[in-house]
């Protein structure tokens, strides 16, 4: 019988009923192997460079500041190969945007713990791991009221709604831009009329807009 390689992950938080609660339903899940867990950056940045995990699990806000942010950014700048899914704050844009700008992906801390192991697995296999907590509706009940300030009937082209529905389903620049045939420069101008004409500053932002406003399904 082949064996079956399973996905690796580790958890860095720093509240240990949290840490409790990851590792146990990433135990009870024969789908994926902890390898440790960590309750601050220093720490768990050693642990991934030492274990080389597939996923990290990581606070964002760590010790009152964004550690688990500094942490992401390491974690690429050293070329580790770990895919990090920061836990925020669904209302917290700002650590929301910074994720997404050090190429991290993210889970509210609310999440249920299905939705964090979709998560891991929509990471593994390259798909953003936004995508099944868009679904899910728990980011359309917690975004910031600041991000609801949209037109109350935006209209986007064809193309922008096509954009922003591949983006929404995880896909990249470059895979949205060999789907439609397009630059990837091009698709970015997409997303830039998109997030103007919803009233959003980023992807997630505007991917929930816009399925409040049931301009995507």
């Amino acid at each position: 019988m082949d064996c079956v390689e399973v996905p690796s992950v580790v958890v860095v938080v720093d509240y240990h009923l949290v840490v409790e609660c990851l590792s146990r339903m990433i135990n009870d899940r024969p789908e994926f192997d902890l390898l440790g867990t960590a309750s601050d950056a220093r720490s768990g940045l050693e642990l991934i460079r030492c274990l080389r995990p597939d996923v990290a699990l990581v606070d964002v806000r760590m010790g009152g500041s964004n550690d688990g942010l500094a942490l992401a950014g390491a974690v690429t700048e050293r070329g580790l190969g770990t895919r990090v899914i920061l836990l925020c704050g669904c209302r917290d844009a700002a650590a929301i945007e910074a994720a997404l700008a050090v190429g991290a992906g993210w889970v509210p801390k609310e999440a249920a713990s299905c939705d964090i192991a979709q998560a891991i697995i929509e990471t593994m296999a390259g798909r953003s791991a936004m995508a099944p907590i868009l679904k899910s509706g728990l980011l359309l009940r917690g975004w910031p009221a600041a991000s609801r300030s949209a037109p109350a009937a935006p209209e986007l082209s064809r193309r922008e709604a096509e954009t922003l529905g591949l983006t929404s389903e995880g896909l990249g620049a470059k895979q949205i831009a060999w789907r439609l045939g397009v630059s990837e420069e091009t698709v970015r101008t997409f997303l830039r009329r998109a997030y103007c004409k919803l009233g959003a500053s980023n992807a997630a932002g505007a991917v929930a807009v816009a399925m409040r406003q049931g301009l995507l399904r």
